[in-house]
């Protein structure tokens, strides 16, 4: 997939918070922006996959009826 080019406006003093804690881990806001998407992103989508594999789950008939 291509890459999209976003834009955010950040202070000064975050700037240059964030590019300090960037350069210690050897990365780039952008990197560390990146990242961080990224994980949100995959939570959201695991978190939709055992939401449906929940509801999958319920739909399944329950036997429930001992056997004598």
């Amino acid at each position: 997939m291509a890459s999209r080019r976003i834009v955010i406006t950040i202070d000064g003093q975050a700037h240059d918070v964030l590019k300090r804690y960037a350069a210690r881990r050897n990365t780039t806001i952008g990197g560390l922006v990146k990242a961080y998407l990224m994980r949100i992103a995959e939570a959201e989508h695991r978190a939709l996959e055992a939401r449906e594999r929940i509801r999958a789950m319920n739909r399944k008939p329950q036997n429930d009826d001992p056997k004598p």
